[in-house]
């Protein structure tokens, strides 16, 4: 194995010590904390993938050398007999291999090298999550005035539709320097891809109700400078928000699964209705490429391909009823 000439942070002591990583689970957190310091939220993919691995396999140090194949495959194994769906199953792998990549990035494996070859790490289309702009109406006139703090996840919701599905952790990190000039300007955490948004009476409203939790932030989401203080914050609004969101969707008689995440499913459905063009809807949506907008749309509105469907079916029976 080459020697490493990086040295590594462990996240139990003081940030002036350093070590090298001896397995895969150390180097996994040593990823994991850099993350977290930083503000990515990729951190917590990993660390819940990290979680399940060590329940499979056990809080012991794995080798680079035995973390191959075959381990993969019974840890693929493990999940599905557990009940995991396919997908889940793979976002976890996926998860484990990313962390893998980076450690033959930084020399402790060989880039030949490849343990995830008998496992499935692809996406299998789901259901779509989309809602029609006649329930988006509902949620939002919704009275919830006994209900404060369904009412502010409501909020949140509309805020992130009314700027285009902008996601829940851009929204969070917004600061009012973000605004200027009734321009809206921020850049995607996910890719860093700048997005301008036109400011709007709706979106004023929602900001001037929370104005009094007065923060050096947009919105009352997290309130920290702390990098890492403000990464739980996050967290832990995104966790109580969409428990809020289900509570808010049975109050109303809603069957989706309703999280902040369907407000940019339903944007794009709504634009693609109205029938803006999917390169106006990539710029919108801050997407790196048209082809990650026509992946996206295709898992989420089935309307034409339904249309067809009924279009057959109708001339079947036409065809037997004129005999």
């Amino acid at each position: 194995m080459a020697t490493v000439k990086t040295k590594f942070r462990k996240s139990s002591v003081r940030d002036s010590e350093y070590y090298k990583p001896g397995g895969y689970i150390s180097y996994a957190r040593y990823v994991i904390e850099r993350l977290m310091a930083a503000g990515k939220p990729v951190a917590v993919k990993y660390a819940s993938s990290l979680r399940s691995f060590i329940r499979f396999n056990g809080d012991v140090e794995v080798s680079f050398s035995r973390f191959d194949a075959n381990l993969m495959s019974a840890y693929e194994t493990w999940l599905r007999e557990s009940g995991k769906s396919r997908n889940t199953t793979s976002y976890y792998l996926r998860n484990l291999q990313a962390i893998y990549n980076r450690a033959a990035d930084d020399g402790l494996v060989g880039h030949g090298a490849n343990p995830f070859r008998r496992v499935y790490t692809g996406v299998d289309l789901t259901v779509k999550r989309a809602l029609p702009i006649s329930v988006i109406r509902r949620i939002r006139d919704a009275d919830l005035t006994l209900y404060p703090q369904i009412a502010y996840a409501r909020d949140m919701f509309m805020f992130s539709f009314c700027t285009r599905g902008m996601s829940f952790v851009d929204m969070a990190y917004l600061r009012p320097c973000n605004l200027q000039d009734d321009m809206l300007s921020y850049r995607r955490k996910k890719t860093g891809r700048l997005v301008v948004v036109k400011w709007n009476r709706e979106m004023e409203e929602i900001v001037s109700r929370y104005a009094s939790r007065s923060t050096n932030y947009l919105l009352p989401i997290v309130t920290a400078e702390d990098t890492r203080l403000a990464h739980r914050q996050y967290i832990t609004a995104t966790q109580c928000i969409n428990r809020r969101l289900q509570r808010l969707a049975r109050m109303l008689g809603i069957s989706t699964n309703l999280t902040m995440y369907v407000a940019r499913h339903s944007w794009a459905t709504a634009a693609k209705a109205s029938d803006i063009p999917v390169s106006t809807i990539s710029r919108c949506m801050g997407h790196e490429s048209e082809k990650t907008t026509y992946i996206y749309l295709s898992t989420i509105d089935t309307s034409d391909v339904d249309r067809a469907t009924d279009v057959v079916i109708r001339s079947l029976y036409e065809k037997k009823n004129n005999g």
